[in-house]
């Protein structure tokens, strides 16, 4: 073997454990590798049971608090109590309320809503995002009229300047003409 291979046999060998299973399962992050077939089945028990922790009705409640319906790691048939969560969370979400607040934030609509539901938020959803874009621009007019009012006052120094050159140009030009006639 070479180092590299030693190494990666050695590698593997620590990471497929089922603690670094389950909490692959947990993190919804399933991967491949290339464990010898005792510590393949300890990972991949590891990866069953983490996914079967975080298939729960809580985290299914949470997804759908955020409008996420569809997950990878959770199977409809296999994590029931997971989509009763997340049927129970998108009602929360399915709101004008909640549209509100998510067209405020500029977030986009995930198609989490049907029907009724689907038209309350959509109609809060299109209020956050007008809501948001006057405050965006009531920003901008606030920004702009600063900076006016700051070209106005430079304007002012200007035609100060202006005026006290002008005076300056015909002092010097009534002192020019008196010397001139002297001559």
């Amino acid at each position: 073997r070479t180092m590299y291979q030693h190494g990666h046999f050695i590698g593997v060998k620590d990471y497929c454990t089922y603690t670094n299973g389950n909490q692959s399962g947990l993190k919804q992050k399933i991967v491949s590798t290339n464990c010898s077939k005792k510590k393949h089945k300890d990972f991949y028990r590891g990866i069953r049971d983490g996914v079967n922790e975080y298939c729960s009705f809580e985290n299914g409640y949470k997804n759908g608090l955020n409008g996420i319906v569809a997950n990878k790691v959770c199977k409809k048939r296999s994590h029931r109590v997971f989509y009763k969560g997340v049927k129970k969370g998108v009602l929360k979400y399915c709101t004008f309320a909640s549209g509100t607040k998510m067209g405020t934030i500029g977030k986009e609509y995930t198609g989490a809503c049907k029907g009724k539901l689907e038209e309350e938020f959509l109609r809060g959803q299109v209020i956050g995002k007008n809501k948001s874009k006057i405050a965006r621009l009531s920003k901008e007019v606030t920004t702009l009229k600063v900076q006016n009012a700051r070209l106005e006052e430079r304007l002012e120094q200007l035609e100060e300047e202006n005026n006290d050159l002008r005076t300056d140009k015909y002092r010097l030009q009534g002192r020019i003409d008196e010397l001139e006639t002297n001559i």
